[in-house]
């Protein structure tokens, strides 16, 4: 036996239509900035780990892990950074700009051609940086884990950071 379906009372209709119009706007123009908190203004020095995932089924996967600086200049919850690696193909340099709060962050940089998107978060009391993250571009994905702690300055730095 099939229920028959009946459309909404007017008054939940408003209802359901008021929670839909918040949930939509939630995240909006009115939100606090985040906090900016902690702190992780400086040098950072770690290893990024990447598996690269070509789409030409000519080629194989390929996983690594390589030396990276990751330099940090914080204003509130605003960041810039340069991240430098040594790869196989030589060194590469991104800038990078995010945001920080409540100890999780993300950096991009924003080129149509090669995005890369980190997203991570501060541990411990000595702290680390660690995340996630993925660059795209062409006909190849890579996924990425990082691992920082604070440091000296331990690769040439890239142009911006010069």
């Amino acid at each position: 036996m099939r229920m028959p379906i009946r459309p909404l009372a007017p008054a939940f209709r408003s209802a359901a239509l008021l929670v839909l119009a918040v949930g939509l706007t939630a995240g909006g123009e009115g939100d606090p900035l985040p906090d900016g908190l902690p702190d992780i203004q400086g040098t950072w020095v770690g290893t990024v780990s990447y598996a690269f995932f070509p789409f030409d089924p000519a080629e194989d996967k390929q996983k690594a892990t390589i030396p990276a600086t990751l330099v940090v200049v914080q204003d509130g919850p605003m960041l810039t950074a340069d991240l430098d690696v040594i790869s196989q193909e030589g060194p590469q340099h991104w800038d990078l700009v995010g945001t920080i709060g409540n100890g999780n962050f993300w950096l991009q940089f924003a080129d149509p051609n090669e995005p890369l998107l980190l997203s991570g978060h501060v541990k411990g009391k000595a702290p680390k940086l660690k995340g996630k993250g993925v660059l795209a571009g062409g006909a190849e994905s890579n996924e990425l884990k990082f691992k920082f702690a604070p440091g000296v300055l331990a690769l040439t730095p890239g142009p911006a950071a010069r």
